[in-house]
């Protein structure tokens, strides 16, 4: 018979064991052989996970427009996949050097190029947007910096309500001039109103501020320094741009091409690729760019007037069921995009070349898979395994 202080001593351990077992509890995947338990354990990649990946997008076909998709952990991408093709006339497939345009997941860059003049101090996030565009109407209360990164503005959006035509050939000073004539939803702060205009607003500030345009600030203070070789700013329609994805969509049963190359910019027009976006990450974890303090409150949910969570922070959304998630999707003519950070662990990527794609829907679905905290028993199956092993040999 074993001894009462023979037993205390195997429950302590068996105890301690468990514990230290927990913080795998919502990432392993299911029903992993010993050694794929040991490689997701060390934080790689194990087989199942991989076809776990594969799986969400095996409806998409070869020789079709698709996606590129990317899982990024400390700045390299540790899963990325090519499904369909980047361009139907070559029928080439996509790879991390394949040129996207973001769309509005663009927005995050505006938003990290005001933060940074506001860390140089040469403006405040809560100073008047009219102390810099005074062109802008006067508001009681005044439209903030803060409102027209938080969606909290009142302004009037363009995208739905101009022609193809006009979004063709407006300049931002162009945009500016037709939201000026356009009636103040609400006072500023009083609701959450998501509009394209307020980012190109930003950019606006940023080039009156920096004496630059907004092009140059972006390659300058952000796209160098994190080391971002193939991403850009599209200013204008008819630019020759290497490696760029074709675009398309859906009509009757038959892909057509679609593109529409603006002058507005600031709100989307970012170009860039999966293993550049990669290196964004890792400028942005490793304060290359800002200091985390500052970063920081890009990631915080935005109040508005009555207190209420607006879940918008600056450039990015909140995620509303899981903490330490920011996210943002974009889509336009011939793209659909999806970025997703999990703070602190990794991100997500989905860039395609298919309007209309539910690229944010995928991305999730990517993420529950790697990052996952919904605590859902098919991923606890291993490592519930693993816990009732220790018990028997321990007991």
């Amino acid at each position: 018979m074993k001894s009462p202080n023979s037993l205390l001593v195997k429950k302590t351990l068996s105890v301690l064991c468990l514990l230290s077992l927990l913080p795998f509890l919502t990432v392993m995947p299911t029903a992993l052989s010993a050694e794929q338990a040991v490689a997701s354990l060390a934080g790689g990649f194990s087989v199942e996970t991989k076809d776990r990946i594969d799986h969400v997008f095996a409806k998409m076909k070869p020789d079709e427009p698709g996606c590129f998709v990317a899982v990024v952990k400390n700045g390299e991408i540790v899963y990325g996949k090519s499904f369909g093709v980047s361009n139907l006339e070559t029928k080439d497939p996509f790879s991390e050097n394949s040129v996207f345009e973001l769309a509005s997941c663009s927005k995050q860059f505006t938003a990290v190029a005001i933060l940074i003049l506001a860390e140089q101090g040469k403006l405040s996030i809560d100073d008047d947007a009219r102390k810099y565009l005074p062109e802008l109407p006067v508001t009681n209360p005044p439209i903030k910096i803060r409102n027209l990164l938080a969606m909290s503005s009142g302004f009037t959006d363009y995208e739905n309500l101009l022609t193809e035509s006009e979004l063709g050939s407006f300049t931002p000073g162009d945009l500016m001039a037709w939201t000026i004539k356009q009636k103040i939803k609400f006072p500023a702060g009083a609701k959450y109103d998501y509009n394209n205009g307020n980012y190109v607003f930003l950019a606006m500030i940023v080039e009156r501020v920096s004496k630059m345009p907004f092009k140059e600030f972006l390659a300058k203070n952000i796209f160098q320094p994190a080391g971002m070789e193939q991403t850009f700013l599209m200013d204008g329609p008819n630019m020759d741009i290497p490696n760029r994805v074709g675009g398309y969509k859906k009509v009757n049963g038959k892909w057509k091409p679609s593109r529409l190359d603006t002058r507005i910019y600031g709100d989307g027009q970012v170009m860039t690729t999966a293993k550049d976006l990669a290196k964004w990450d890792k400028a942005l974890n490793d304060g290359i760019l800002l200091k985390n303090e500052t970063l920081q409150q890009a990631y915080v949910n935005q109040k508005l007037n009555n207190g209420s969570d607006s879940d918008y922070g600056f450039g990015l959304r909140m995620s509303a069921k899981i903490p330490g998630v920011v996210q943002h999707s974009g889509g336009w003519n011939g793209t659909s995009t999806y970025i997703t950070r999990y703070l602190g662990r990794g991100s997500v990527q989905v860039l395609s070349n298919e309007e209309g794609l539910d690229a944010k829907k995928l991305g999730d679905e990517v993420g529950r898979i790697v990052f996952s905290d919904s605590g859902n028993t098919k991923d606890r199956g291993a490592l519930k395994d693993v816990v009732r092993w220790v018990g028997i040999i321990l007991f």
